[in-house]
């Protein structure tokens, strides 16, 4: 065989491999777009809602506490209204999680 046809062959398998490579990726790409769109649409909701029902329950934790340790029926009275306004911020929390959740398991 002449070098030119030894090149063009080589050439050519060279094309041939960078064009699996080139297919590989884009089949990646779409992969990790799904686990990006996954992320971003259903993980990070549900975890913004957990650290929120978190900070609302720790919240509530501290005013009872407070309450309980203090004698001022004033002081008591604000910190049990605290208690109550975290159950506003909780409840829609925990109507998104339970309707989200069976929906979910509704679907499998």
């Amino acid at each position: 065989m002449k070098i030119g046809v030894k090149l063009s062959i080589s050439y050519a398998m060279l094309l041939i491999v960078l064009v699996a490579v080139i297919l590989l990726s884009i089949n990646g790409l779409s992969s990790m777009d799904e686990n990006n769109d996954k992320l971003a649409y259903d993980r990070f909701p549900k975890t913004v809602w957990a650290n929120t029902f978190i900070d609302q329950l720790n919240l509530a934790a501290r005013a009872l506490r407070n309450a309980i340790l203090t004698d001022d029926p004033a002081v008591q009275k604000e910190e049990l209204s605290r208690v109550l306004a975290t159950t506003a911020t909780v409840n829609p929390i925990v109507a998104c999680f339970y309707e989200y959740c069976l929906g979910y398991y509704e679907h499998q």
